[in-house]
């Protein structure tokens, strides 16, 4: 699952506040419901909560015919400050059966549900809540998306989202944010790049956020949109080496060569080990700059004598006829490694070249005595034995 900061919605004014219930009810309060009332708000001063809570379960229990919503409400506030929240639960519930049109009675039974994890519950509460509410209270249908992502009931969420959308026709940072992790969570491409979009317009600076975008777009297969996300994120925060050759390999595979060495110079720094040499002189390679991966390999060998990179060395240098260097990096690897029929076979190409005969003969019939290049050797022979014959 995605991280995100989800606001919990906060149980306000838990001292019985009366401006959150109709006129009829807090005026057709009884004298017994008034006393009641009073003395649990006295007990909860003195933060003597079960006290409270036993005043109100009992005036209920002895005056059961249509109580007052206040004090369901009262003594949910109770057992919640008392931190009994099954209890809390119970007094919100019993109430909000009793009273639907409660406002109060219905954002608090949805925060008490949240606590206790019944998140659908919670969801469906606080957009109960919204409707209820006297002035549009847009911050519930927030608290019901939340409340529906944590419950994994992620089309919901997103359906009181837009529904959120529509009702303020702007959003707040957290709005966005949710909605695009619950597209995320919905695998809903499409609209989670727009709403990234859409959120980064606002907060250009939010690495995190056109991290995900990078990775949004990777999932629809727009590698360059990904790149270019990645490339913004540096531009802010500088990357680590390993970003730097995450990045190099996504151009590598978007066939920008030249795009990936730059990061991976940067990745790599002044002293990169024999194997990253190699790595970058194969991508010079590929992007058609013989000189430059010629560099990174003398770099490696430096650092680390094989016959391998000696071979590919000269393998570069006859490609490009330059064929005293060829022969030096050749006969190196050779010294190295006698069985390198590769180097024998080039070694008499480039003396053919140079008219050195007498080491071409040496190098092709050393490359002959092997399986792999004998057949172009024999064919090399022979078409110096007939040169030598005319």
């Amino acid at each position: 699952m995605y991280q995100i900061l989800l606001m919990i919605f906060l149980l306000s004014q838990v001292l019985f506040p009366t401006h959150g219930f109709a006129e009829t009810e807090t005026a057709s309060l009884t004298k017994e419901e008034q006393k009641a009332l009073y003395e649990a708000q006295e007990a909860i001063k003195g933060k003597a909560f079960q006290k409270a809570s036993r005043l109100l379960t009992e005036h209920l229990r002895k005056y059961p015919d249509k109580p007052n919503p206040l004090v369901f409400y009262a003594l949910g506030n109770a057992w919640y400050l008392g931190k009994n929240l099954n209890k809390a639960f119970k007094a919100y519930e019993q109430g909000f059966t009793r009273y639907p049109s409660s406002y109060l009675l219905c954002t608090n039974l949805g925060a008490v549900s949240y606590e206790l994890e019944k998140y659908h519950k919670a969801g469906e509460l606080f957009e109960k809540a919204y409707k209820l509410s006297k002035s549009p209270q847009k911050e519930m249908l927030y608290q019901a998306g939340t409340a529906y992502y944590q419950a994994k009931a992620f089309q919901k969420a997103k359906s009181v989202l837009r529904r959120l959308h529509r009702a303020s026709g702007s959003s707040k940072k957290s709005w966005i944010q949710l909605l695009i992790h619950v597209c995320l969570e919905l695998k809903d491409w499409k609209e989670a790049e727009n709403t990234l979009l859409n959120f980064l317009n606002r907060n250009p600076e939010d690495t995190e956020y056109w991290k995900l975008l990078s990775q949004v777009r990777f999932r629809r297969n727009d590698y360059r949109g990904a790149a270019s996300a990645l490339e913004i994120i540096y531009g802010i925060t500088p990357p680590t080496s390993k970003e730097s050759e995450e990045l190099a390999n996504l151009y590598l595979h978007l066939n920008f060569p030249l795009k990936a060495i730059q990061h991976l110079e940067k990745a790599y720094g002044p002293s990169p080990t024999p194997k990253q040499c190699d790595k970058i002189s194969k991508i010079y390679v590929q992007a058609r700059r013989t000189d430059q991966a010629i560099r990174y390999l003398d770099m490696a060998i430096k650092q680390e004598y094989s016959s391998a990179r000696l071979l590919e060395k000269g393998k570069l240098c006859y490609e490009q006829a330059r064929w005293n260097e060829a022969i030096k990096a050749l006969s190196a690897c050779v010294q190295k490694n006698p069985r390198e029929e590769l180097a024998h076979l080039l070694i008499g190409y480039c003396a053919l070249e140079k008219e050195n005969f007498d080491l071409a003969r040496k190098a092709f019939l050393k490359a002959s005595k092997g399986k792999k290049y004998r057949h172009q050797a024999l064919v090399a022979l022979k078409v110096l034995n007939a040169g030598n014959a005319e």
